[in-house]
């Protein structure tokens, strides 16, 4: 059995892959590592399944020095932009195999508008699932609290926007009082989505009133993250209103898209939450504003029937006084005639009886002849009160005789 050694089968494949690209070609792909080391660029280039994160090819890339200086210089600011991880990349490459170090690409130039069209692809496709499922306006149809109290910002603790957010929203010239908790998570990079997710699904299971995702700027490259369709998913379907700072002034990012409040920058999220607290105190001054006035009225309807009713009250008084006070002294007055009249009888009783006891008088029964005979101190009604043995005693009407019983003669009928 003839058998080739590595060498050998690595050089043949050298030349046939040299024979078959002469020229440089263009190849799509995402960046999956990238280093720098002494002024060049190792890549790992990947390519993945569609809508899923399984790597079907890989292979390694470098960009020598030389050819990092012309894309620096064609791209200017893009660049450190586009040389990032996850960032899909349509670039010109020499293919070149070495016996010893394997295939390699050689990178010699990056189109730029490859990159961000496939980007407003991708950003167009997740938008369109997002409205098929019915989530793009989800979070907005959540009612934002009626005053912002806690409130969950979700952020790096570096982020450019944190700091103008939290100065502006505690330093609030109104002196509004707010708690905020943070929740911290990378605001561009690879990790961006996984570590928002999270940060969103332990924000959405506090006491808060409502979650703010800060950043502050950035190119639209760094803000690509925001355009992840799992991210959006879990805004659109958190149950807390969610409020956004990104701070991009030209494109919305896609979760800008399905949150229920997209602001410019984490300084406009502030002044929204205080103008918000502001219109409510001014809803209540003016309510309360509207029970005085309508209290005043009322007020002052009452006191005019109060005093109706004082007048009403003191009139009808006056009468029931007067009326009163006529029948009282027809009473007294009747009272008095029945007292006199009733004196009057007694005094006519007195005046009888005292002309009966007058005519009764023993003296005066005496002066019409009349004499009283007693025994031992007491009137003698009947001889069968007698005592024999005691003297009498007559009186009459200018003296009295003393005498001795000497017989005594009983009266026959």
């Amino acid at each position: 059995m003839e058998a080739y050694s590595l060498v050998e089968v690595n050089q043949y494949i050298k030349q046939v892959i040299a024979a078959n690209f002469l020229d440089s070609i263009w190849v799509q792909a995402e960046i999956s590592q990238i280093k720098e080391s002494r002024g060049a660029y190792y890549l790992e280039l990947v390519e993945k399944k569609e809508h899923s994160d399984e790597v079907i090819a890989s292979t390694g890339a470098v960009i020598w020095y030389k050819s990092v200086l012309f894309i620096r210089n064609k791209l200017k600011d893009l660049a450190h932009q586009i040389l990032k991880e996850g960032i899909h990349i349509q670039c010109k490459v020499k293919v070149e195999f070495h016996e010893k170090y394997g295939l390699k690409f050689s990178i010699e130039d990056i189109d730029p508008t490859f990159t961000f069209g496939q980007m407003e692809i991708k950003r167009q496709q997740t938008i369109e699932r997002l409205s098929k499922e019915e989530l793009l306006h989800r979070n907005q149809q959540i009612t934002l609290p009626r005053v912002f109290q806690k409130i969950a910002v979700i952020s790096s603790s570096k982020a450019a926007g944190l700091e103008d957010f939290m100065d502006q929203l505690h330093n609030n010239r109104y002196g509004y009082a707010f708690h905020t908790v943070l929740f911290e998570s990378s605001v561009q990079g690879q990790n961006l989505e996984r570590e928002m997710i999270q940060a969103l699904d332990l924000a959405s299971k506090q006491d808060v009133d409502s979650i703010v995702i800060i950043r502050g700027g950035g190119s639209k490259l760094d803000l690509s993250g925001f355009d992840s369709y799992l991210l959006a998913k879990h805004a659109a379907l958190c149950s807390k209103p969610i409020l956004t700072g990104i701070g991009h002034e030209t494109d919305q990012t896609i979760i800008e898209l399905v949150v229920n409040s997209p602001l410019k920058t984490p300084t406009a999220v502030a002044n929204l939450i205080i103008d918000h607290n502001l219109l409510f105190e001014h809803s209540v001054l003016n309510l309360n504003e509207r029970i005085n006035g309508q209290m005043e009225k009322k007020m002052i309807r009452y006191h005019q029937e109060v005093m109706d009713l004082m007048i009403s009250i003191r009139h009808h008084s006056r009468s029931i006084t007067e009326r009163n006070r006529l029948q009282l002294q027809n009473k007294i007055d009747g009272v008095r005639h029945k007292a006199l009249s009733l004196c009057q009888t007694w005094m006519n009783k007195i005046e009888m009886r005292s002309e009966q006891i007058r005519i009764n008088d023993p003296s005066n029964i005496l002066k019409k002849g009349f004499s009283l005979t007693m025994q031992q101190g007491k009137p003698v009604k009947s001889i069968v009160e007698l005592n024999k043995a005691e003297p009498l005693v007559t009186v009459f009407a200018d003296g009295k005789v003393e005498s001795e019983i000497k017989m005594v003669f009983k009266q026959c009928n």
